[in-house]
């Protein structure tokens, strides 16, 4: 299984509705936009090696202070976030945020496409 969908699983976990997902995670444990992403990606069970964090710190710092920004306002509005990653020849990241309505909470959805990382062996 590659690595990115490895972490986008676990991410899912992490920000999923509920206790065990973003209601638990405090926004003191996210680090403004342009800090080092991959550490908390780490921090949150999320990168659970030394390659995983060194592969998120292949992007591009843009595109993880996106991200970085992204996170932040969900938790800080306790929006549940949804990650979904597919192969790509270059890193992109796409960011829908839905609005709640009486109906919905809204949510928030996080497209990543990247290269495949090297493969151990």
């Amino acid at each position: 299984m590659p690595t990115m969908q490895a972490m986008t699983s676990r991410a899912n976990l992490r920000f999923a509705p509920g206790a065990s997902g973003i209601d638990g995670i405090q926004a003191a444990q996210l680090a403004p936009p342009g800090t080092n992403l991959p550490a908390q990606a780490t921090a949150l069970g999320i990168a659970t090696t030394t390659d995983e964090e060194n592969y998120l710190a292949s992007f591009p710092v843009g595109q993880l202070a996106a991200l970085q920004a992204a996170l932040l306002s969900a938790v800080h509005r306790q929006l549940a976030v949804t990650f979904a990653w597919a192969p790509a020849y270059a890193h992109q990241i796409t960011i829908w945020d839905v609005a709640g309505t009486p109906q919905s909470p809204g949510g928030m959805t996080v497209f990543v496409r990247s290269p495949l990382p090297p493969q151990p062996g």
